[in-house]
């Protein structure tokens, strides 16, 4: 495992609240929202076309997924990421970077 991964996976961890790490059981739904800054190698037309949905991260929505699961799972927020039945991820560019994340038991 890359030593990169393994340091945003420790660092997402930290930042997950202790009332959230419950040991959910059951099945569970989970929404991923993950935002990027705009390159500042950008243009103006192509950060507005960024930051208007027009255009997007590379990062594969697999991969964002992989990493989130594997840390929530890490952190006890459920015993096993493969309680989660029903999966959203959505990437995009914003004023605001980061990761948010809903998780509802079904």
């Amino acid at each position: 495992m890359p030593a990169a991964y393994k340091k945003w996976k420790a660092d997402f961890i930290r930042c997950i609240p202790y009332t959230a790490k419950v040991g959910l059981t059951g099945p569970v739904c989970v929404s991923i929202d993950a935002r990027w800054s705009v390159p500042v190698s950008y243009s103006k037309k192509d950060v507005q076309s960024a930051l208007s949905g027009q255009k997007y991260p590379v990062a594969d929505n697999d991969n964002i997924a992989k990493g989130v699961l594997d840390a929530m799972t890490q952190a006890s927020v459920w015993a096993d990421a493969k309680q989660v039945v029903t999966l959203t991820v959505t990437k995009r560019y914003a004023a605001d970077e980061g990761i948010a994340v809903k998780v509802a038991s079904l």
